[in-house]
């Protein structure tokens, strides 16, 4: 494979596994902040 094609393909997988993680740790915090849930528009706690 072609370097500029290998490194293209490492950080599309990059991107995406960092993707996954960012949403990942919204989902938690919004458990933390709003264990009832929440509705808009937002209340600080």
């Amino acid at each position: 494979m072609k370097p500029v094609i290998r490194v293209i393909a490492y950080l599309t997988i990059f991107s995406i596994a960092m993707g996954f993680m960012e949403s990942a740790v919204v989902v938690y915090l919004r458990a933390l902040y709003y264990p009832d849930g929440f509705v808009f528009p937002l209340v600080p706690p």
